[in-house]
């Protein structure tokens, strides 16, 4: 779709999206993260003394961005994607993924400098956390 209207639609290219899954299945946890979102689990660490542990569930990995484009001298700056996106996973934002889409945008929305796509990746992050 965002092909087909990318002409009289440009801005497409730049729409993402995000999801969060998290499953309690008996005792384990299985979280499916596609974007930014971070899952978080509280647990009671000390019942006593009322103390709760969190413990993060997701992660963004900048370190495969850098291992995946080693071609590419600044993949991460700004402490973002090619200095415009914070995370490493997403639906959409095609412009980061495919040259023609980052051709279609203008100006100061277009990334300079797409060494080795995609920059985003569409698999998503996966975890399994017993409770």
């Amino acid at each position: 779709m965002v092909e087909h209207e990318m002409g009289e639609r440009p801005d497409l290219v730049s729409v993402g999206s995000c999801v969060l899954v998290a499953l309690l299945y008996g005792k384990n946890m299985y979280v499916l993260n596609l974007g930014d979102s971070r899952a978080m689990l509280a647990t009671l660490e000390n019942q006593e003394l009322s103390l709760v542990k969190a413990i993060q569930l997701t992660e963004i990995k900048y370190k495969k961005v850098l291992a995946d484009h080693l071609d590419d001298p600044s993949p991460i700056y700004g402490g973002r994607l090619k200095g415009k996106l914070k995370l490493t996973r997403a639906f959409g934002v095609s412009y980061l993924k495919k040259s023609n889409m980052n051709d279609a945008l203008m100006g100061i929305l277009r990334v300079q400098n797409l060494c080795s796509l995609p920059y985003v990746y569409t698999n998503p992050f996966t975890k399994s956390h017993q409770v």
